[in-house]
């Protein structure tokens, strides 16, 4: 009994709550344990779990000091309790924000789990993320543990495959950095993929330049012949004639595009 309160009843009520995702009392009455035992990780993580607030990932790798730090027997178990809440309940950016604080701390003890968030933030990945998990490739380099050398190398292949000319270098700095590595093979892939979205870039503006073109030449045509039949002093035959010849230059234009499209 602690001020009045059966703390194993609290227990019990708390758990209870959080098998049944009642938020708000899985929040209190982790709360109430909390205040009783701030050194308490089930409470510290599990109340910030279910307040969902900004305090949220400060408080998970608060949660597993202080699992380090105790002496429960069942440590392993809660390890990967907590793993399967985190894996399956964070978005890429969030898990971004604990792998990252992870990394910081370079904790063995939480180097297991680590590993499952780094996983999972990499299945969790998109174009959204992308940023994210550079910072977390670049924490995971900066380590310079071998560990961590397939993560690295998975992580890369979105930036390789996908790297503007613009981010060459940035990407390029993140090889160099990792010795570990095959870093010549990673510079060919990355300066390979680059080639080829110079080429892309060149022939979506080159393509752009002749759409351009297509569209003109009605115009310049009409502006000749109207220019040709007001020099000889018949200016309404430039209608007469030109009107027809853009519409048949149009309907050309129309079904070697469709044509285009057809075969492709």
């Amino acid at each position: 009994m602690q001020d009045g309160v059966d703390t194993d009843n609290l227990y019990i009520l708390a758990r209870r709550a959080a098998a049944t995702d009642n938020a708000a009392d899985a929040v209190k009455y982790y709360e109430m344990l909390k205040l009783r035992n701030p050194n308490d990780w089930e409470a510290t993580f599990y109340s910030a779990w279910f307040k969902k607030d900004a305090s949220l990932i400060p408080n998970i790798s608060v949660a597993l000091d202080l699992l380090d730090s105790s002496d429960d027997g069942s440590r392993k178990e809660h390890y990967a309790e907590i793993a399967d809440k985190v894996t399956s309940g964070l978005d890429g950016n969030e898990l971004a924000e604990l792998s990252c604080g992870l990394l910081d701390k370079n904790k063995p003890e939480q180097a297991e789990l680590l590993m499952r968030i780094l996983n999972a933030q990499l299945d969790k990945s998109s174009y959204e993320t992308y940023d994210s998990l550079f910072e977390t490739l670049q924490k995971a380099v900066e380590t310079k543990d071998p560990a961590y050398k397939e993560f690295i190398e998975r992580a890369l292949v979105p930036f390789v495959n996908h790297c503007a000319p613009e981010s060459k270098s940035l990407v390029e700095d993140v090889i160099w950095s990792c010795d570990f590595i095959d870093q010549d093979k990673w510079i060919d892939i990355l300066h390979g993929h680059v080639r080829e979205h110079i080429n892309e870039e060149s022939k979506a503006n080159l393509k752009g330049c002749l759409s351009t073109l297509v569209r003109l030449i009605p115009v310049v045509l009409m502006l000749l012949l109207l220019l040709a039949a007001t020099i000889l002093g018949i200016p309404g035959v430039a209608f007469v004639i030109g009107i027809p010849v853009i519409l048949i230059y149009l309907a050309v234009v129309g079904i070697i595009k469709w044509l285009s499209n057809l075969s492709s």
